[in-house]
């Protein structure tokens, strides 16, 4: 081989590498500092209205997509509306994680999720400028207030979401400061309010320390304890349970828990219980989906 072809070669092997890596970086442009003018007219109050009606209906993907459509229409109206924003962010994120059916439609959702709630945090004057100079959004999560809580929330989960479930090994490995990253967000919820929402703070660190390795910081004893305490504090929440069977249980082989917790979210009355509508339909049906496929868990 020539001195040349070498250089070519090395050249590609290079670039191949350069790929390899651009493809397992979670990078993302944020696409909400774009955002500026509202391009539509029209009533936002005759939309919440609208939106609070269908979120009591929401039961499919058809009809969650319909409740996206009409925040996505508020928006258009007001960019800087912050229940929308916010609200967007959640069934996004719920359409990610429920309703899609590939992992580029899943990555797609997460990202939406993310921009909206970053969109929304940008209402906050003092985490707007810490942004201007530089910082990431887990930088600057400590200027948030209570106000943005449910934004610092679904911004987590979504990235979270997005960096266990889309992300290969490789990726994971290349990206493997983001979780602690993440957690930052989650402490500021803690800090501005520990007991928002029946302790949901407390059931995203259990979620949190069930689904990473101990590689990547990763500890079933925090998982459980965490668990318990989130189940104490909000014990009619569906989530609670499900989230235990699914990333706790599976993980400490434990199928008898497994199956006593999702019996318990299956009886439930998505309407009734705590939390929203569209998001207690999922849990109870992925919690029959869990219970069908048992074997495969264990």
């Amino acid at each position: 081989m020539t001195r040349l072809s070498s250089v070519h070669s090395l050249l590609k092997m290079i670039v191949l590498l350069a790929f390899v890596i651009t493809l397992g970086c979670m990078s993302r442009k944020s696409e909400w500092k774009s955002v500026e003018e509202p391009t539509e007219k029209g009533s936002t109050f005759a939309l919440i209205v609208k939106a609070n009606r269908q979120i009591d209906e929401a039961d499919s993907k058809e009809e969650v997509l319909a409740l996206v459509h009409t925040y996505e229409s508020i928006l258009r109206i007001d960019p800087a509306n912050y229940e929308g924003l916010s609200s967007l962010g959640s069934y996004y994120l719920l359409v990610g994680m429920a309703y899609s059916d590939n992992m580029r439609e899943k990555e797609t959702y997460y990202k939406k999720a993310m921009n909206c709630c970053e969109r929304a945090m940008h209402t906050n004057r003092d985490f707007r400028g810490l942004i201007a100079q530089g910082e990431e959004p887990w930088e600057a999560c400590g200027a948030l207030s209570k106000r943005e809580i449910e934004s610092m929330y679904y911004w987590y989960t979504a990235a979270s979401a997005y960096w266990s479930e889309c992300l290969g090994r490789t990726g994971k490995l290349l990206n493997r400061k983001k979780p602690s990253r993440f957690n930052k967000m989650m402490k500021r919820v803690g800090e501005v309010d520990p007991s928002w929402e029946e302790g949901r703070a407390h059931y995203a660190k259990a979620v949190y320390y069930s689904i990473l390795s101990d590689f990547y910081g990763g500890d079933l004893k925090k998982a459980a304890y965490f668990f318990r305490r989130c189940i104490k504090e909000g014990p009619d929440r569906l989530s609670r349970r499900w989230g235990r069977a699914k990333y706790l249980y599976t993980r400490k082989d434990n199928r008898k828990g497994f199956k006593e917790d999702l019996e318990w979210v299956i009886a439930r009355d998505p309407k009734s219980a705590e939390g929203s509508y569209p998001w207690n339909v999922y849990f109870q049906r992925d919690a029959k989906k869990m219970l069908s496929e048992i074997e495969d868990y264990f």
